[in-house]
């Protein structure tokens, strides 16, 4: 036998299912608003660069509030390597083109290796 639905269950089941639906948007809403800094991390946190090494082992460059950290990760640990701030080695940059301009009559142009061509040197050797 089968049970006869009339216009009423239909709508009280919509009502039901409208109710529901309200109340659950509703909590979203709420949580959402009283999240801290509105579901925003406090300390943004980017990744620069990562250099597969070999099987799960990677080298990254994280950015973090103006501040680069080099991290090795492996299976079995994370490896802080260095770390340093971006204004300080946009001052460095500025203090050395400055250092190079007024001494390239004194001293030849020394070679300095850029961090990267270095790392990427220290990580792939059969490049040379």
């Amino acid at each position: 036998m089968v049970p006869d639905f009339g216009v009423g269950d239909l709508l009280r089941m919509t009502g039901s299912f409208i109710l529901v639906l309200a109340a659950l948007l509703t909590t979203l809403f709420f949580v959402k608003r009283l999240s801290v800094n509105g579901g925003v991390s406090a300390r943004p946190v980017v990744v620069n660069v990562v250099h597969h090494l070999g099987f799960r082992q990677k080298l990254i460059v994280i950015k973090i509030n103006g501040d680069e950290i080099l991290v090795a990760q492996s299976p079995s640990a994370v490896t802080l390597l260095g770390s340093w701030k971006i204004s300080e080695l946009d001052g460095a940059k500025q203090s050395t083109t400055e250092l190079n301009s007024q001494s390239q009559f004194l001293n030849p142009p020394s070679k300095k290796q850029k961090f990267r061509e270095f790392l990427g040197q220290l990580v792939n050797p059969q490049r040379n």
